[in-house]
C-alpha cells in the first residue's frame, strides 16, 4: 500500500471475492505490505479486516483474509513479496505528507509511483532514481 487515502485503500473491502483457494478451498491470505502508519489508519477504518472477522451483526458476510505487513519507510529497507525484492520509496505527496513508491524487479528495475508531488533527496539519490524521474517527469 503506498498510503493511507481513500483512493488507495477502499477496494480492499471486496479483496475476498479474488482471493485464491489452496486445495482445501481454504482461502489463502494475501499479504499487503504498508508502513505503520497507514495500519493504524486501516484499522479504525476496516478492523473487521485487521480483526479477521465480519462486521458486528453481519456474520454471514465475507471478510478478506489479509496478512499485514509493516515494512519501514526506508530506502535501505528491501522487503520480499512473490519472490522479488522491493525497496519502498518514501516520497511527498503534498506538503508534509509522505507516502510510498516502490521499487522492484530483477534484471530492469521498476519503480511504481503514484501521488507524487515531489521526490525526498534521500530517494532521489538512493537508488539512482534520478533516471527514473527524469525520463517519466520531463
Amino acid at each position: 500500500m503506498t498510503m493511507e487515502h481513500t483512493d488507495a485503500v477502499l477496494g480492499l473491502d471486496d479483496v475476498w471475492v479474488v482471493q485464491p483457494r489452496n486445495d482445501r478451498n481454504d482461502v489463502e491470505q494475501i499479504p499487503i505490505f504498508l508502513t505503520q502508519f497507514t495500519m493504524d489508519s486501516i484499522a479504525r477504518r476496516f478492523p473487521y479486516l485487521v480483526e479477521q472477522r465480519p462486521e458486528d451483526g453481519d456474520e454471514d458476510a465475507q471478510a478478506a483474509k489479509i496478512d499485514w505487513k509493516i515494512v519501514q519507510d526506508d530506502v535501505e529497507k528491501p522487503f520480499v513479496a512473490s519472490a522479488l525484492e522491493f525497496v519502498p520509496l518514501p516520497v511527498m505527496h503534498g506538503e508534509g505528507y509522505i507516502c510510498l513508491g516502490f521499487l522492484f524487479g530483477r534484471r530492469a528495475r521498476v519503480a511504481y509511483l503514484s501521488d507524487v508531488s515531489r521526490f525526498l533527496p534521500k530517494t532521489k539519490h538512493g537508488k539512482k532514481l534520478i533516471l527514473v524521474h527524469n525520463s517519466l517527469f520531463r
